[in-house]
């Protein structure tokens, strides 16, 4: 999925700006490499917009394995990502990553080929 934030109508969201407790479906990803390294570029269906764009912060990029980004890029999974808030005490970003139940739709189904 090379290209989403050419190719995707979307707003570039910092991570402080996502809502807390709401799950943003992961309609695309893809890894990038910016000035201060490589990362992930998110694409999400947001509650109160069609999709965003977030830069995954550097820590977090090996929670990304390439194979899962080709599956979550593919539909084979769907997943959330749910912002908590920052952490008092280290204050860093506290983000999980979760399965789309089987029984619930995501909130955007896009399969987005050959960018």
């Amino acid at each position: 999925m090379k290209g989403l934030r050419r190719h995707l109508p979307a707003d570039l969201y910092n991570v402080s700006s996502l809502e807390k407790e709401k799950p943003y479906s992961v309609i695309g990803a893809e890894r990038v490499q910016t000035k201060y390294g490589i990362c992930i570029l998110l694409a999400m269906k947001a509650p109160s917009a069609d999709a965003v764009l977030l830069f995954h912060p550097r820590r977090f990029t090996f929670i990304f394995s390439d194979f899962d980004i080709d599956r979550n890029n593919g539909g084979m999974i769907k997943i959330n990502l749910v912002y908590h808030g920052i952490c008092e005490k280290t204050n860093t970003y506290q983000l999980s990553l979760e399965p789309v139940p089987e029984n619930e739709k995501p909130h955007l189904n896009m399969t987005v080929i050959g960018f």
